[in-house]
């Protein structure tokens, strides 16, 4: 009797997951690294292919991240601790940038 019920259910999962796999997400991105006060968000959008960084107004989790700004070629971003020099390399250099 169980195994009627479960049967269907699992069906429903995998239509489910195959449905999940055939879709692509909006913004394809791999997270690089978030600035120590927790408000800078840098990461790698892979249907562009350039670094991004998104910032937000406080550093809670569920503070939406506005203002996007493209770093280019840039890869691996990150703020020193003040938050006041950012860190990346380009073309195998390393490129330091002050506020």
């Amino acid at each position: 009797m169980a195994d009627t019920r479960v049967r269907p259910l699992r069906r429903a999962i995998a239509r489910a997951s195959r449905a999940r796999a055939a879709t692509k997400p909006l913004i394809p991105t791999q997270a690089v690294g978030l600035s120590t006060d927790g408000r800078t968000l840098f990461y790698f959008n892979e249907e562009s292919g350039t670094e991004e960084a998104r910032w937000r107004a406080t550093n809670s989790v569920t503070s939406a991240l506005y203002d996007m700004r493209s770093l280019g070629a840039r890869r691996g971003a990150a703020a020193n601790s003040a938050c006041n020099r950012l860190y990346s390399e380009t073309n195998g250099d390393i490129v330091v940038e002050k506020d």
